[in-house]
């Protein structure tokens, strides 16, 4: 049998689509994600493949603008500057929904302090044991009468915010980030903010395309080999974030992946699912949701999960549960003939889930160019990483599977 390669030109075309402004970013529950969703699903029947749908809901929600915000600050000798949204403030992940404009004077929290109308500017350090998490903060200020909470932070390399659409319990009040050199001396002055923000339940579809093994000796155990499709989202009349690295990458490889083994007629012992997961950054819940369904359903998979698994001159970092040994094998045997470098490392995506419910998982990446920022373009995608982290996933799912 003469095998098929795997192709770093298809896998780079498939990156520059999935970060193309009409996909907008591919945020969960978006318009672009949606559309981002029927491309690849798309691209899988082209193969010759029947995807289907895993949806899934949960009681968690994310937060999102609506328009893009607007600030002024007044400072301690009463000069206004006009403050720009993602460069100098952005909305917090936890924050509440916010319809219209918040004024007030801003003042640090203590726990005797009074906050009454105005701003609370929370450690997100605490100085003291008696400050306590800041959680106790913003619910202490918001039962003081605080109209909004202010978090001092620093911006990336590239001078903005990184993007965090991360679910979980809000706040009680609307939040956000500020640079910190802004509030250094947050007593004695104000801030006018206009903002309209939503929360929404978060709800999202897996995508699985199912590849037959040779026997049905291993039904039960099917090779997982899985990426991430959403993205942070562009800022609605702002900033482009295109999510080519972070995960488009990963999203290419395994749909590259699943033509090569489509088209030389797979005959391994055990079946290859190619899975799409959606809102892995919203703190990995796609995969989550799968992974608790399966473990539910019997079956026992191996899943080797990509995430921003190109940097150049950088080895490729693996992260596995405690039983990955034998796929570690398989990789290091896979990188040594390929040349391609690895390291353990942490890699905090969508394999997690699957170590956390008693499957063997190994999760490859690296922190990705311009990782959750504007930065992040298919154009710094290099496509002779992309050639070494696709052929090292594909040796290793055949590995895997064989």
């Amino acid at each position: 049998m003469v095998r098929a390669r795997f192709s770093p030109v298809r896998a780079s075309a498939i990156v520059r689509r999935l970060a193309a402004r009409r996909f907008a970013g591919r945020r969960t529950g978006t318009p672009g994600h949606d559309r981002a969703r029927r491309w690849i699903e798309g691209r899988f029947r082209r193969l010759g493949f029947q995807p289907r749908r895993h949806r899934f809901v949960t009681a968690t929600s994310t937060i999102q603008a609506r328009a893009l915000p607007r600030a002024h600050l007044t400072e301690r000798n009463r000069s206004v500057r006009s403050i720009r949204y993602r460069f100098d403030f952005a909305e917090h992940p936890a924050s509440a929904a916010l319809a219209g404009p918040l004024s007030g004077p801003l003042r640090r929290w203590r726990d005797d302090a009074p906050m009454r109308g105005s701003w609370a500017v929370l450690e997100t350090e605490p100085r003291s044991p008696a400050a306590g998490s800041l959680d106790r903060q913003a619910r202490m200020a918001a039962r003081r009468g605080a109209i909004g909470l202010l978090l001092p932070a620093r911006g990336s390399s590239g001078g903005i915010f990184f993007k965090q659409p991360i679910a979980g319990r809000p706040f009680p009040r609307p939040a956000f980030l500020v640079r910190e050199e802004l509030l250094a001396g947050a007593d004695g002055g104000a801030l006018e903010l206009w903002a309209r923000l939503w929360r929404s339940p978060l709800r999202g579809m897996n995508l699985i395309a199912e590849l037959a093994a040779s026997t049905g000796e291993f039904a039960l155990e099917p090779v997982i080999v899985g990426a991430h499709y959403d993205g942070v989202g562009d800022d609605p009349g702002g900033l482009r974030f295109p999510g080519a690295s972070d995960n488009a990458v990963g999203v290419a490889i395994v749909l590259e992946i699943a033509r090569v083994l489509r088209s030389e007629g797979w005959g391994g012992k055990r079946p290859v699912w190619f899975v799409a997961f959606d809102a892995e950054e919203a703190g990995a819940v796609g995969s989550r949701a799968l992974a608790r369904d399966l473990r539910a359903s019997g079956l026992r998979p191996r899943v080797l999960n990509v995430d921003a698994a190109v940097a150049p001159g950088r080895p490729l970092a693996i992260e596995g549960s405690h039983d990955a040994r034998p796929v570690f094998a398989i990789l290091d045997r896979a990188g040594r003939r390929l040349g391609t470098p690895l390291a353990l490392g942490a890699v905090a995506s969508d394999h997690r889930p699957f170590a956390s419910e008693g499957f063997t998982s190994v999760g490859l990446g690296v922190e990705g160019q311009g990782f959750h920022t504007p930065q992040d373009r298919a154009d710094r995608v290099d496509p002779a990483g992309l050639r070494r982290a696709g052929e090292l996933a594909l040796a290793t799912v055949r590995g895997l599977a064989a």
